[in-house]
């Protein structure tokens, strides 16, 4: 979208982003801005995320980080 809209559009990168380098990446391939939700609002993700790479129990903390919002959201929803 960034590079058919041009200067025609703001664009702004919301979600998925869980690092410092995942921001960069997204102002490099031409977001104007980038959100960062839950990788740094949610302190029981990111103490997940480093006790299962630590631990060796998940190899793919992004999988599990979407995994957890997912049971979260639907835990809200039954609220």
């Amino acid at each position: 979208m960034c590079r058919d809209l041009g200067d025609q559009a703001l664009m702004v990168m919301e979600g998925h982003i869980y690092s410092p380098e995942d921001a960069v990446k997204a102002l490099y391939l031409g977001a104007d801005a980038v959100v960062v939700g839950s990788a740094i609002t949610r302190p029981n993700l990111i103490t997940k995320r480093f006790t299962d790479l630590m631990g060796g129990l998940q190899d793919n903390w992004r999988t599990a980080e979407r995994e957890s919002i997912n049971h979260l959201s639907k835990h809200e929803e039954t609220k």
